[in-house]
């Protein structure tokens, strides 16, 4: 049997805007939005009903495209000096485009260094997509758009960024190791019912016996 995720494969975004995600095929997408996670033993297990469960070639292949946009999310500045001078660019261009107070030459590369700070841990494409958002005015009303982002605002939103790449990286792990939802025929809970039933409720306890005598 041909592997679903051959038949209908998984596309990874383009690199330079990983935002911009494909849609999932049918398959994936039911999946996902079957899925359940409960606690066992301490740790979270992903659940889906048997008929549900990927082969060993599709959970290969879901893995492995999890594992590609999590890549996406390791290009920050503290992982790599490439993405570190590539933020670097898209901030001074970013401050060369807006307007700001009247910069020194020591204070714009303080507020280089404030930036830096705040972003360092942020992949380069989604600051990118940060800025991007800040000249088209579109992340929320209570931004003054006429302005240059303060670090912390820019951040914020190239969070939000990271998070599309994030949760499709997340969902997808969920369906490649997902386990056998455990269900119960309706004559097996039938009888759970006529048993429970047969249970004697309402007795007295000793201490309440004891109270009565």
């Amino acid at each position: 049997m041909n592997a679903l995720a051959t038949i209908e494969p998984l596309v990874l975004p383009d690199a330079r805007r990983p935002t911009a995600m494909p849609p999932l095929p049918a398959w994936a997408a039911s999946r996902i939005a079957s899925v359940n996670v409960v606690w066992l033993n301490g740790k979270q297990v992903s659940q889906l009903p048997e008929a549900m469960i990927l082969s060993d070639r599709d959970r290969e292949i879901v893995a492995s495209h999890a594992s590609h946009l999590s890549k996406l999310l390791d290009q920050t500045p503290l992982m790599s000096a490439k993405a570190e001078a590539e933020t670097l660019t898209i901030i001074a261009k970013m401050m060369q485009a807006l307007p700001g107070a009247r910069a020194t030459e020591d204070s714009a590369e303080a507020k280089g260094e404030a930036y830096m700070a705040a972003l360092d841990d942020v992949a380069t494409w989604a600051v990118r997509e940060a800025v991007r958002k800040w000249y088209r005015a579109e992340s929320g009303p209570k931004f003054n758009y006429s302005w240059a982002p303060g670090p912390g605002d820019l951040r914020t939103i190239a969070k939000v960024a990271e998070a599309h790449v994030r949760y499709r990286a997340d969902a997808l792990n969920k369906i490649a190791f997902a386990v056998p939802l455990v269900e119960f025929s309706e004559e097996h809970r039938a009888e759970m019912l006529k048993k429970l039933a047969a249970l004697p409720i309402g007795l007295a306890s000793p201490i309440s016996k004891e109270k009565a005598a």
